[in-house]
This record gives C-alpha cells, structure tokens and sequence, in this order.
C-alpha cells in the first residue's frame, strides 16, 4: 500500500473534480518536479586481479520514482534478479542478499539495498584492467530513427562510485569526461584517484515533456553523446 498522500504518476499533475460544501470545482493535483523526483545510488565495488569484483549497492527513490522500487520490492525474488540486470547490464553477477526500506509521508522515501559478485567486470590483458566507473544505468546508442519522444516527468539521478583498486595494481589513467546538455536534459562528470581508491559521480536530468519528431536528431544526439561517455574506460596496470 502507498502512504496516504502520495500521489503516483497516474494521479499527479492531473484535473480532478473536488467536492466541497460550496459545490464542486475542478482542481489541478500536485505535480511532482526535478527537485522531488531523483534516484540516487551508491556502490562500493572491491575489484580483484582477475576482474571479478565484490560489491554493495544502495539506492534510494524519490517522488514517482519511488513507485518504481515499491513494486520491486513486492515482486518474486526472481524479478527482482531480472530488474537488477536491466540496471547493471551488461555485467553477470550473483545477488547474494537485498533488502528494502520505506518512509512514508506525501513525498515518501524507498531505500535498498543489494550485495553482489560480479563476474568480467573488468576487461583484462596480462598487464592491465579496463573499467567503465559507470555500475548502473548506463545509457544504451540508439538508431537514428525519428519519431516522437515522450518524458513522463522530470527527475534527477545521480550515481556514486567508490571503486577499490585490487592488490598489486596501480592506475594508469582515468577517462576525460566533458558535460553534456540539451533541451532533454544535462549530464555530469567527475573521477578522482585518492590512493588506492578511485571516486567517481555521475549526474543526469531529464525534463519532462513530448518532443516532436522533428527534435529527434537532438535527442539522438544527447542520448548517444551519454552512451558514449559512459563507455569511456579507467585502466589499472599491474605493479612490476
């Protein structure tokens, strides 16, 4: 059950009809904006030689997002695997435990929180690791296919990584991001090394709306510019 209050995306930002003692009058509901909708996510990732790492991943949901992890949190052990997948794809790993917490309240909170073994998740020559610091939601190319685009709602993500470089590795070089922004919204960047540990945040908005086909190449262009940086690799060298 959703807390009292809480109005989801079926009934934000709508007119209804509200029934008062003087008569009736109609009455736009609450919307739910870029400062009430985020999705922040947390991951500590221990990287091995091999390329497999350990990791602990926390997230929590705000505004409409929040109904999203809600229903996750309701559905069968296996879903939950299969949605973690869509967010960490394309690494193979174990869940060896999750768990959720709500709050309640009209702009309520949803926490999880999941512990997991990633298998490859480096690529790795006899000397060196290659990484993307992106864990989750990595954005996907698409094709050059216009057509209308629609973004239910604003929201803001950001992603925090705080990556453990393994034993007997040290780094070479980390990936030069630049910001990105459209009329779709904007994305950020930054990695910074601090001994054995490389930290990186990456920050998204979308804003919401229904763009034409004829802003399409825009959109094009905005999504496969994020694809792109996100593919961008640190690498790791093996200490002689």
């Amino acid at each position: 059950t959703f807390p009292f209050g809480y109005l989801g995306n079926a009934t934000s930002d709508r007119y209804v009809l509200v029934v008062t003692p003087e008569g009736g009058r109609i009455q736009k509901t609450p919307a739910y904006g870029l400062t009430e909708n985020s999705i922040r996510t947390f991951s500590k990732i221990s990287l091995k030689s091999s390329g497999d790492a350990e990791g602990s991943i926390s997230m929590v949901y705000n505004g409409l997002p929040y109904h999203n992890l809600y229903s996750v949190s309701e559905s069968k052990p296996d879903d939950r695997l299969e949605w973690l997948a869509t967010l960490m794809r394309p690494a193979t790993f174990n869940m060896a435990s999750d768990s959720f917490s709500f709050s309640s309240g009209e702009l309520p909170t949803g926490t999880s929180w999941f512990d997991v073994t990633i298998r490859n998740l480096c690529s790795a020559s006899s000397s060196r690791l290659f990484l993307s610091p992106v864990i989750l939601s990595g954005a996907s190319f698409i094709k050059k296919l216009p057509s209308e685009t629609e973004i239910q709602y604003s929201y803001m993500q950001t992603d925090s990584v705080m990556i453990e470089i393994p034993e007997g590795y040290t780094l070479e070089s980390l990936p030069v991001y630049e910001d990105i922004s459209s009329g779709f919204g904007k994305c950020s960047y930054t990695i910074t090394n601090q001994g054995k540990y490389i930290y990186f945040r990456r920050r998204v908005e979308f804003y919401k709306g229904e763009y034409s086909k004829d802003k399409y190449d825009e959109f094009y262009d905005f999504n496969n510019s994020m694809a792109l940086s996100d593919s961008k690799m640190m690498v790791l060298k093996k200490v002689p």
